[in-house]
């Protein structure tokens, strides 16, 4: 009887280690699946960041072109307004946008007339 006791005892021993070895593996599963879980959302977001990132990258090339082209446009209404200008005080206007007129002085502007009396002719005084 004894011995059976003790066979007795040793099997709940082998039955116990055997239910923790069993639970330590369902742990190890259920981690597995998490990481699993885990890397496979890391990488949809790659993916979204990649797809995003190139959606931007291609509506800023967009973007740089029909800012050229306006800048383009900007710059010949300039010319044209431009040329269309009078100025009193003998300053250019402006060439582009976005640039202050240059700094000019504003006394006004003196022609030398020609010494020969002959070409004195010639010139107009405004």
């Amino acid at each position: 009887m004894a011995h059976t006791r003790e066979t007795q005892a040793a099997t709940q021993r082998i039955r116990n280690a055997s239910q923790r070895v069993n639970d330590l593996m369902e742990e190890i599963s259920r981690a597995a699946r998490e990481q699993s879980d885990g890397v496979a959302q890391i990488g949809l977001a790659i993916a979204e960041i990649d797809s995003t990132t190139q959606a931007s990258a291609s509506d800023m090339e967009s973007y740089r072109r029909v800012a050229d082209t306006l800048s383009g446009e900007a710059a010949a209404l300039t010319n044209s307004v431009n040329a269309f200008r009078t100025s009193r005080s003998g300053e250019l206007p402006p060439v582009a946008l976005g640039h202050p007129p240059e700094q000019r002085d504003e006394r006004p502007t003196v022609k030398a007339l020609p010494r020969n009396k002959a070409a004195t002719e010639e010139w107009e005084q405004f």
